[in-house]
């Protein structure tokens, strides 16, 4: 459904409009990691084959600690593997207590899946950026992929 300039819109055109559509993913069910200076793959998601031209996001919630009080980790997506190339990274929060928690934080990478979308996964990631502690992801963590097709359905006038 498309909008043009001077449309009135209706609640029943609002109520038309196309949802979010939760494709999958991957949870944990263990709580490891062990990240320190090396990157660790936290959560992958199986492969997916997208439709074109439809607008996408991939989604890391991320529940963590550190034995260490005051360390700051950084969480990541990445396509493929733990080399892959980085799409979306947040720097968490000092953790306040060691071996406290769990913490949470969430990185979201959005995309548009163009002309001939490849079949393809992506990896969560998880590192130290500061302190000295060991970092874990909780049994919960969760990285999916969502279909957003709204976000293609509006245009600029």
């Amino acid at each position: 459904m498309a909008f043009t300039a001077g449309s009135k819109l209706r609640a029943s055109d609002l109520n038309n409009l196309p949802y979010d559509t939760d494709l999958g993913g991957q949870a944990r069910t263990t709580t490891s990691g062990n990240a320190t200076t090396s990157e660790v793959i936290v959560v992958t998601t199986p492969t997916f084959t997208l439709l074109p031209n439809l607008w996408y996001s991939v989604e890391l919630d991320l529940y963590f600690s550190s034995t260490v009080a005051a360390d700051t980790g950084e969480i990541r997506i990445r396509d493929t593997n733990g080399s892959g190339t980085q799409r979306a990274a947040i720097i968490t929060h000092p953790v306040v207590q060691n071996n406290g928690g769990p913490y949470f934080t969430r990185a979201v990478y959005l995309f548009n899946s163009g002309v001939s979308p490849s079949p393809t996964n992506w990896v969560g990631t998880l590192i130290r950026a500061g302190g000295t502690g060991t970092f874990n992801a909780f049994a919960g963590t969760r990285l999916k992929v969502v279909q957003n097709p709204s976000t293609a359905s509006f245009t600029t006038v």
